[in-house]
C-alpha cells in the first residue's frame, strides 16, 4: 500500500518529471508524436506546474512506495460544468500511476484522497475528463461509480480529440 499525501513545493521537479513520464507513456503510443511534444512542451513546465500548485481551489496529491513518487492526482475548482452539475463540483483533473506500478490499487488510493478532498470541502460532485480513446480509465472510473454526462473537446497538440465528462454524486 502506498503512502498518499498533499505535494510540497519541494517536490514539484520531481513531480514534473513524473508527469511527463507517466503521460508520454500512457498517450504516446495512440497519438502524434509531434502533437504529443507540443502538448508537453506547453502543458507540462516548471511555470505551468508552479502555476497550478498555487491556484486557488487546486491540491496535488502524491502516491509514494518506498521513498519513490509513483504517481498523483489534481483536483480544482474549474466551472466549465455548472451548468450541467451546478456550482458545487471539483473537478479531478488529473490521476495517474506510474506504470509498473499500475494495478496495485495506488489509483484507487488516490481517488479516495480526492475525494475525501471534495467532501471536505462540501462539494456534491466529482468530475472529469476522460478521453474517449481511454477505455481502461473509463472502466476504473465506471467501477469508482462515475457516469458520463457529457463531452468536450481536448487539443494534443493540432489534434482535436474527444473526452467523456464523467462525473459522481458525492452527497
Amino acid at each position: 500500500m502506498a503512502s498518499i499525501r498533499e505535494v510540497s513545493s519541494e517536490e514539484l521537479d520531481t513531480l514534473l518529471k513524473l508527469a511527463i513520464k507517466i503521460f508520454t507513456d500512457a498517450f504516446g503510443k495512440e497519438n502524434n508524436p509531434n502533437d504529443l511534444k507540443t502538448y508537453i512542451d506547453e502543458a507540462f513546465t516548471e511555470e505551468k506546474i508552479e502555476s497550478e500548485f498555487a491556484e486557488i481551489g487546486s491540491q496535488f496529491f502524491v502516491a509514494y512506495e518506498e521513498g519513490q513518487m509513483i504517481g498523483y492526482a489534481r483536483v480544482r475548482e474549474n466551472d466549465e460544468p455548472n451548468f450541467l452539475l451546478g456550482k458545487n463540483n471539483l473537478e479531478l483533473q488529473r490521476l495517474y500511476v506510474d506504470l509498473p506500478f499500475q494495478g496495485m490499487g495506488i489509483a484507487k488510493q488516490l481517488m479516495d484522497e480526492c475525494e475525501a478532498f471534495a467532501k471536505s470541502k462540501n462539494k456534491e460532485w466529482l468530475w472529469l475528463g476522460v478521453w474517449e480513446h481511454n477505455y481502461k480509465a473509463q472502466h476504473f472510473y465506471q467501477k469508482n461509480s462515475f457516469k458520463k454526462f457529457s463531452e468536450h473537446q481536448f487539443t494534443l497538440g493540432s489534434d482535436v480529440q474527444t473526452d467523456w465528462l464523467m462525473k459522481k454524486k458525492l452527497r
